[in-house]
């Protein structure tokens, strides 16, 4: 069997096993995608581990979790059956893989959760957050193998802004994650739910709590969280037995291999990952796994970039060509003045029209919508992945038809972001971000407003990026 068929066939293997259980395929989609794992999969000279798979028993499943884990609060309730069921039959080769990963990381996750202070069973829950994943970004907004919100990250000194976000660095991540857990211990009168604020999040609980009328356990809570966050505990109870068990059940991890070697590059000034990309003739998905906190388009100054061996000496001597690169590209996208509003165009004679992304939407929704290529939409937004949040505007380039179109049919809750041309407000000015704009820049030449005032107006937070389009207070 072909490399490529090969990789195929687990493709199709995993995520037909996840569709055929209606359960969530977000994890394995992701992890599935990483650079290391598409690579062992080529590799291998081996098909997944076939034949018949005999059904798991497990009657006595509550009972040897609890009999191994007598200190902790374990559980297995029917959501824990199902999940134990699914993983060790239909979802088999996928949990190889999870197991593999896994397999990699657990000294150094056992020593951070033991030096924490926390049982040794913590280290088993990013299998149920994030699938051992360390670019998984959940669709409730968490990122990293502990899939830590935007909020806990930067209070536990991690970087998290437009262009680096160390939620993706399996190192980092899990110090600032256990020194949150330490701190929930001391919040919480109970170590049980200290360890369910740790999982699902502490607004998460309270919330499950007054639902379920006042809960104190993970069984009782768990049905009553909130949807993103329903079936990590369950998964953690399921996780915990398949990994203790994977030997007795007969499941073999599917481990990727080491590390590649490195060569480190740090430079004075920014680059553009497409640029190195293209360049040095290295795929995108191997450099985004070197480099995890890097979420932006760009390097940025005075970071330590991480290149395959050899890739040092390459970038050196291509230097002068990147910069000529980046600077013919710049000149690519051009504005557009339509009497006093501005426009973004691109070579093509295609024009920026924008989307405020609704409860329901997908991005692939979005791009057939529009008529433009799911990539395209991606590259265009600064996105890693298909997740998008509600609220969040979206660039979309698109032909002066369609743009004159989309806008003039927009509903009420597209009149903040649609081009409204000939249409004027008495209460605003609409006003296009240019490149090195920030919120404070643009309040300070408008008297009479500051950035706050364009946030609360604009229901935006203090990051834009040139091409947007904001309200001004007359």
């Amino acid at each position: 069997m072909s490399a490529i068929r090969h990789l195929l066939w687990y493709t199709f293997l995993f995520g037909a096993a996840l569709h055929a259980t209606g359960q969530s395929t977000w994890r394995a989609d992701g992890l599935l995608r990483t650079w290391p794992v598409q690579q062992a999969m080529e590799r291998t000279i081996n098909r997944p581990q076939g034949g018949v798979i005999s059904a798991l028993d497990t009657r006595d499943l509550a009972r040897t979790l609890r009999a191994g884990h007598p200190d902790l609060p374990v559980f297995a309730d029917s959501a824990v059956t199902r999940l134990v069921e699914g993983y060790g039959q239909e979802h088999r080769e996928h949990l190889r893989v999870m197991l593999g990963v896994f397999a990699t990381y657990e000294p150094f996750l056992e020593a951070q959760v033991r030096a924490a202070g926390l049982p040794e069973e913590v280290k088993y829950l990013p299998l149920a957050l994030s699938g051992m994943n360390p670019l998984a970004a959940s669709p409730s907004g968490g990122a990293g193998p502990w899939r830590l919100t935007r909020s806990v990250a930067v209070r536990y000194g991690l970087v998290v802004n437009n262009g680096i976000d160390e939620r993706y660095d399996i190192r980092s991540s899990t110090f600032a994650a256990m020194n949150h857990a330490r701190d929930l211990q001391q919040q919480y009168p109970t170590l049980e739910l200290a360890l369910i604020a740790f999982a699902c999040g502490p607004a998460n609980l309270t919330r499950a709590r007054q639902r379920s009328g006042g809960a104190t356990g993970m069984q009782a809570l768990h049905p009553h969280m909130d949807l993103p966050e329903q079936d990590i505990l369950p998964t953690w109870m399921a996780m915990m037995y398949l990994a203790e068990e994977a030997s007795t059940l007969g499941i073999r991890p599917f481990i990727p291999g080491s590390a590649e070697p490195v060569d480190t590059v740090r430079t004075t000034r920014a680059w553009r990952l497409a640029g190195i990309e293209e360049a040095l003739g290295i795929p995108a998905a191997q450099l985004r796994w070197l480099n995890p906190v890097i979420c932006g388009t760009h390097v940025p100054a005075y970071h330590a970039l991480l290149l395959p061996e050899g890739g040092r000496a390459r970038f050196e001597a291509m230097t002068d060509s990147l910069i000529s690169h980046e600077a013919a590209e710049r000149e690519q996208v051009a504005t557009l003045t339509t009497g006093s509003d501005e426009v973004q165009r691109l070579p093509d004679g295609r024009e920026a029209t924008y989307h405020r992304v609704r409860p329901g939407d997908q991005l692939g929704r979005i791009a057939s919508r529009y008529g433009v290529g799911l990539s395209e939409l991606k590259a265009w937004n600064q996105l890693k992945n298909d997740h998008i949040e509600v609220g969040e505007l979206l660039t979309v380039y698109v032909t002066t038809g369609v743009r004159e179109r989309t806008e003039g049919t927009a509903g009420e809750d597209d009149r903040d972001v649609a081009t409204k041309q000939g249409t004027k407000d008495p209460t605003f000015a609409w006003y296009t971000v240019k490149r090195g704009d920030s919120l404070y820049s643009i309040a300070k030449r408008h008297s009479g407003v500051n950035a706050d005032d364009l946030m609360r107006l604009n229901n935006i937070g203090p990051n834009i990026k040139a091409g947007q389009r904001i309200k001004i207070p007359k």
